[in-house]
């Protein structure tokens, strides 16, 4: 019972991290009633379907660290590695007005998934920039 509140609290502050980020309204009522999180890719920050692979990774950092991602930002390096960034809520609740913060100021907290050397990846803040057409793009 207290794993189905803390889903429901977490989806709440989802969106409204989401409203923070000013995220278009009709991508975030998708969020609300599929709980899946959009891809964002550089450098437009066009909101795509994730497909199989990437719903699985996703579903397997959530399980892993008990967190709900609600958006999540590719990268393509240089060197062709990709880079996605995954804004979540983790479990801890303390952090939650922080975060908020922190998504107000353009500077989430993410996990970030590295393809190439899956070794290197981490968590972290990130810097983000809005977009025209209602997506944001990591910059930084």
């Amino acid at each position: 019972m207290e794993d189905i509140l803390l889903k429901a609290m977490q989806k709440d502050q989802a969106v409204s991290r989401l409203g923070v980020l000013r995220i278009k309204d009709d991508e975030i009522v998708n969020f609300m009633s599929s709980l899946e999180p959009k891809l964002c890719e550089h450098p437009f920050g066009k909101m795509y379907l994730m497909d199989t692979d990437d719903k699985e990774a996703v579903r397997e950092f959530e399980k892993q660290y008990n967190a709900l991602v609600y958006l999540v930002i590719r990268n393509v390096m240089e060197d062709g590695n990709m880079l996605d960034s995954y804004l979540y809520v983790s479990e801890h609740k303390d952090e939650w007005c922080d975060d908020i913060i922190d998504c107000a100021n353009m500077i989430p907290v993410a996990y970030v998934r590295n393809y190439r050397h899956p070794e290197l990846s981490e968590f972290g803040s990130i810097v983000l920039s809005r977009t025209e057409n209602g997506g944001v793009i990591r910059v930084g």
